[in-house]
């Protein structure tokens, strides 16, 4: 019968952790450790970076001591020099002020999709959109979606600018509506929603408001700042906060185009 050989790990005890001892784990991705010295051996371990495995502990700094990335010459606690173009960033998360050494923040809220259209129908339209995500919203989160276009129609027919959470079926936020005066065209109008949250979690509360505006004349300019307090809408899921429009009576002249807009968390 043949003989079966079985392979043990040894069993380290303290006085084979000496201090300065070096290891290494193959099944790690070669992570490389060195003792300290104390007993028992199994707590004895300090891990040490490597270009092999993933280093699995904090990394701890000196007061007044650096990363330095590509030699930046900033004397920040992280200093990188983008050394190539075209660079892609995931989240950086920063629990106080952020600031910038020899540099320029670029900020870019969500980028305009295009104009959208509202004619001759009277079903209700999204015109802009933001998509916030889940648990994104903490107490006291403001969103806001600005939009302006311009405008036309026959008669003297109402248009509605409606904020809502969920999109066009979602739950009903601040409802602006006006009327412009008769047989007007190329109208300009502007509209502004702010959305704050104000409870968190499966039935998150929300507070708004929504500003319009139409025209420059006596007859047809019209301002009116509407507002709704406990909207409930929940925060654990993602949910789109959009604005949209509505007219009252269905003619080819009832026309309206949003022709840009601001999306964006403010706070």
């Amino acid at each position: 019968m043949g003989t079966q050989l079985a392979l043990q790990r040894p069993i380290v005890t303290p006085w084979q952790a000496s201090s300065g001892k070096p290891i290494a784990e193959s099944d790690t991705s070669y992570r490389t450790y060195f003792s300290n010295g104390t007993a028992p051996a199994s707590a004895s371990w300090v891990e040490i970076p490597n270009s092999s495995g993933t280093f699995g502990q904090n990394l701890k700094l000196a007061s007044g001591k650096q990363i330095n990335i590509n030699s930046s010459g900033s004397s920040a606690s992280l200093a990188v020099v983008n050394a190539a173009a075209g660079i892609t960033v995931g989240n950086v998360t920063v629990g106080g002020g952020l600031k910038l050494a020899n540099g320029t923040l670029i900020y870019r809220p969500k980028l305009f999709g295009g104009s959208v259209a509202l004619a001759n129908s009277t079903s209700e339209t999204v015109l802009a959109s933001y998509t916030f995500p889940a648990n994104d919203a903490v107490v006291g989160a403001c969103y806001r979606i600005e939009m302006w276009g311009q405008a036309g129609c026959t008669g003297t027919p109402t248009l509605t600018f409606r904020g809502r959470i969920g999109g066009v079926g979602g739950t009903s936020l601040s409802p602006n509506t006006f009327t412009f005066a008769s047989g007007v065209t190329s109208k300009r109008w502007r509209a502004s929603l702010l959305v704050t949250c104000t409870l968190t979690g499966a039935s998150g509360t929300w507070a708004s408001s929504i500003v319009s505006q139409s025209g420059s004349s006596s007859t047809d300019c019209t301002v009116i700042a509407d507002g709704t307090a406990d909207a409930v809408r929940d925060t654990t899921v993602s949910s789109d906060l959009v604005v949209t429009g509505l007219w009252s009576a269905t003619s080819a002249s009832n026309s309206l185009t949003m022709e840009s807009h601001i999306a964006e968390r403010v706070a």
